[in-house]
């Protein structure tokens, strides 16, 4: 036993030897050698051994740098020998120190501020996401120029983050409109910490804050005097109230000794109370206030505070004054053990809390103990409960757009009251993150910064303690936004076998995705693409762009017209009516007459004058088209198209096919002015990218949306029948099922192309079945139309009645004749009554022949085994959707 204690000397004697001298400051050197002495992680932390390293390390604040994420530690104490001191954020709040200062129990003495006019303290502004820790501060000195100059701490001006084990011996703070002994006004989290410092301050003074403002104190004590000539004085803090939105201050645990004085509102724990908070705290009487709060008002909650009057650790009779709350602003309920003479102050607090109902939410209890500095007892574990539960992101994960927490899911809900927010990038969804600095809030609009990044959510009780008791959310890799851009207007070229797309040009930024294409008559436009000249935060756009390509003129030397008949060295013109050598110019059996071996190239679209539709305008020249996404909804497009007079088209003739990016089950949306919404029908994504054909300018959103049904799980036709459901062209035959083998019936077929045309007069909800007969509501403006419009005939021959199957040959004259009159209307048929027999027609309705063989070029047939087309058999549902998937296709080429 004697050799264990003599070894202990031994130690104790190596130690104390071991100490340094603390290195003095004189007031004007600096040295930033400390800069490579780590690299400011954890692991290896910057380290300051000199006043004038950390001098330079507050020059480095100063001069723009808050030190985000990163690790200061002091491994000397320091003197600073009273000269004169400039705060660390000097500009107070413009920097917020944002990284982790630990003293590692050193102390730094002699810091004097004087004739300040901002936030003052060894810090003068710590943020959200700061922390200075474990450091005692020894005879400070903080004057203010007035009284009515800003707020003053001996650790920190003002206080986001998190102050915690610091203790601040004697000193003192005057002439400042807010004083508190640890920080002027309390923002974050302070706990663990103790004040012996003098304060005083106009508006407002405290122990440890002169101003709790939605922060919260813990774990802390003060025993040095708080005094005020006219505002609001308390051992703890001079204020404790909310702060905007809703988010209250707490004390929770803390006890003063100090006295306090002064000629407005002073308490023993809080001069001003509004709205705040206080848990478990007491103060000792005698000290110039015997009640804990000066004033009070709003809905803040007391418990457990305690009035005392002796300042031994020992009680004797009538000692313990009061204990408990019951709302009021001073302690109840007289208590006086009978045991008093034998029981201490802290055996009595306990057993007063364990003789109360459990607090809710649950208090992490572990029961007051002895404090070895002044013999007054802390709670061995403060109130505060872990978070648990989820914490959700929404929002669009795109440059310039913003994210927005959800915390509906955390628990418990009261510690809600306070959080703290971290958000944090990433390189990937696991990896290693990083603060982003200055943000302490449920919102975050994506930056430059961000792009290609992931984005994660930390959020931590109020207690401050992220090793423990926090949650994380993490979003999708923030992607590129889609720019605004302009259609190119181009120049109309003459036709030339030798002119290719290379010779065409196009603007800045665009270009041409195949410039060997030889560009001819009548084609739909030439895929190029748009490269943004900010290619980190904006998408490249692929576009189809309009080239209007004219004949050449006729060689001067041949005849321009062969077939005039007016032209003596013309043969007869076949084709003129008034030549009596052609009696019938139109007989297909005459050899004479001409007989086109093609159908003549079709239109691509139409707007028909049926129903409600309105009137095209008419497009004087060439249009111009811009899309501009909305930047608060990345969903939303607004699509302008002007004529040459920069005039807006609100309808152009034909309609205009655009190109967006979207995802594979994306819809085009039409938003019309009322905010009611029309789901664009010829609408396809391939490649990431959806082309839609518009009717003019419009507003657009794109949405997802699948569609499934209850009998088409796992079906060979599942994505092309959820395809034709999201246009709202196959909705189904009712109670969730689509019924893929049955047959396509006539009703059906005109339903399907009437949908398709935009028409109105049938609910896009009503199912492809319903009640034959004379009252079949369901499809009879569909009937009507097509038989307006000469898709089907109401006489002749081959009848087909609207609730028979169709054959694939009658689906394939039908999409032949939609296909070729989508811009005319050759004459209307009265049909009477909708459920009365329709007929295929001979003469100039589509020749069978050539609409079979035109939709079997066009994959619109599907061949049997043996490579022949089974035209008299019936067509299903689900072979229909296939069809009018790949008909869509070719209405946007």
């Amino acid at each position: 036993m004697r050799k264990a204690i003599w070894m202990a000397l031994i130690g104790l004697l190596l130690w104390c030897g071991s100490v340094q001298a603390a290195d003095v400051w004189d007031g004007t050197t600096i040295d930033d050698s400390w800069e490579t002495s780590g690299d400011g992680t954890a692991e290896a932390p910057y380290k300051i051994s000199s006043c004038a390293q950390l001098a330079d390390f507050a020059a480095e604040v100063n001069g723009g740098s808050n030190f985000s994420g990163e690790h200061i530690v002091l491994v000397q104490d320091l003197d600073l020998d009273g000269n004169p001191w400039t705060p660390i954020d000097s500009d107070a709040s413009s920097k917020k120190f944002a990284g982790t200062f630990d003293g590692q129990g050193h102390t730094i003495t002699g810091m004097t501020i004087d004739n300040w006019a901002k936030d003052a303290g060894l810090f003068g502004y710590i943020g959200a996401i700061g922390t200075v820790r474990n450091v005692e501060m020894i005879g400070a000195s903080v004057s203010g120029q007035n009284a009515t100059a800003y707020y003053a701490g001996i650790i920190a001006g003002t206080n986001e983050g998190t102050i915690e084990s610091c203790y601040v011996n004697g000193g003192r703070i005057n002439k400042f409109y807010g004083g508190g002994g640890v920080a002027g006004t309390n923002q974050g989290v302070i706990k663990d910490c103790g004040s012996g410092a003098s304060v005083d301050g106009n508006y407002c003074a405290g122990g440890i804050a002169g101003r709790n403002r939605g922060g919260a104190i813990l774990n802390s004590y003060n025993h040095g005097p708080v005094t005020t000539t006219s505002g609001n004085a308390g051992g703890i803090a001079g204020i404790n109230r909310v702060r905007p939105v809703n988010i209250k201050s707490d004390i929770k645990n803390c006890y003063n000794t100090g006295s306090v004085s002064g000629g407005g509102n002073i308490g023993g724990l809080v001069g001003s109370n509004s709205n705040g908070n206080i848990y478990y705290s007491y103060w000792r009487s005698g000290a110039g206030a015997e009640r804990a709060i000066g004033i009070s008002a709003g809905d803040g909650a007391y418990s457990g505070i305690a009035l005392f009057a002796d300042t031994g650790g020992q009680l004797t009779p009538g000692e313990l004054i009061a204990i408990g709350g019951d709302g009021d602003t001073r302690p109840v309920n007289p208590y006086n053990d009978g045991d008093a003479s034998t029981t201490t102050l802290a055996e009595a607090l306990t057993q007063w809390v364990m003789d109360q109902a459990a607090p809710s939410p649950p208090l992490l209890y572990k029961g007051w103990v002895q404090d070895e500095t002044g013999g007054y007892p802390v709670l061995g574990d403060y109130w505060d409960s872990p978070l648990g539960g989820q914490v959700t992101i929404s929002g669009s994960a795109v440059y310039g757009q913003t994210l927005t927490a959800d915390i509906s899911g955390l628990t418990p809900a009261a510690a809600h009251r306070w959080l703290i927010w971290r958000w944090q990038r990433g390189d990937s969804a696991t990896g290693s993150f990083e603060d982003i600095t200055g943000l302490n809030a449920s919102g975050y609009t994506l930056t430059s910064a961000d792009v290609n990044k992931y984005i994660r959510l930390q959020i931590a009780s109020g207690n401050g303690n992220y090793d423990a008791g926090n949650a994380f959310a993490v979003t999708a890799q923030v992607g590129r936004a889609m720019p605004a851009y302009i259609l190119p207007t181009l120049s109309p070229v003459t036709y030339d076998p030798e002119l290719t797309l290379a010779e065409v040009a196009l603007p800045a930024g665009w270009a041409w995705d195949d410039e060997t294409i030889v560009p001819t008559i009548n084609a739909t436009g030439y895929s190029a693409s748009f490269t943004p000249a900010d290619t980190h935060n904006y998408l490249p756009v692929s576009a189809r762009i309009s080239l209007t390509v004219t004949a050449q003129p006729p060689d001067p030397g041949t005849d321009p017209d062969p077939n005039d008949p007016n032209d003596p060295d013309d043969p007869d013109d076949p084709q003129d009516p008034d030549d009596p050598t052609d009696p019938d110019p139109n007989d297909p059996d005459d050899p004479d007459d001409p007989e086109p071996e093609t159908p003549p190239a079709p239109p691509v679209g139409r707007s028909s004058s049926h129903g409600s539709t309105p009137a095209p305008v008419s497009t004087p020249g060439p249009n111009q088209v811009t899309i501009t996404p909305d930047r608060a909804d990345p969903a939303l497009f607004l699509v302008e198209i002007t004529d040459d007079k920069g005039r807006r088209l609100e309808q152009v003739e034909g309609g205009i096919i655009i190109t967006l990016p979207a995802e594979d089950t994306a819809v085009a949306v039409l938003v019309h002015a009322d905010g009611t919404e029309e789901v664009i029908k010829q609408a396809v994504v391939e490649n990431g990218m959806l082309r839609a054909r518009i009717p003019g300018s419009a507003v657009l959103s794109i949405k997802p949306h699948p569609v499934g049904f209850d009998d088409v799980h796992n079906h060979w036709a599942a994505e092309v029948i959820s395809f034709t459901a999201a246009r709202e062209l196959m909705i189904g035959t009712g109670e969730g099922r689509f019924s893929p083998e049955m047959p396509l019936t006539g009703a059906m077929m005109v339903l399907v192309l009437y949908r398709l045309d935009g028409e109105i007069g049938v609910s896009a909800q009503t199912p492809e079945t319903g009640d034959a007969g004379e009252d079949a509501d369901w499809y009879k403006n569909a009937v009507d139309w097509a038989a307006e419009h000469d898709i089907v005939r109401g006489v002749g021959v081959d009848l087909l009645a609207p609730e028979r199957p169709v054959s694939h040959e009658q689906l394939a004259v039908t999409l032949y004749a939609y296909y070729f009159r989508t811009l005319q209307t050759l004459g209307t048929q009265e049909m009477g009554d909708p459920a009365a027999e329709m007929v295929w027609a001979q003469g100039d309705f589509p020749d069978r022949a050539a609409a079979v063989d035109w939709c079997a070029a066009q994959g619109l047939l599907t061949q049997q085994p043996d490579g022949s087309l089974d035209l008299q058999g019936p067509v299903s549902r689900a072979e229909t959707a296939m069809v009018i998937e790949r008909f869509i296709r070719i209405l946007l080429r």
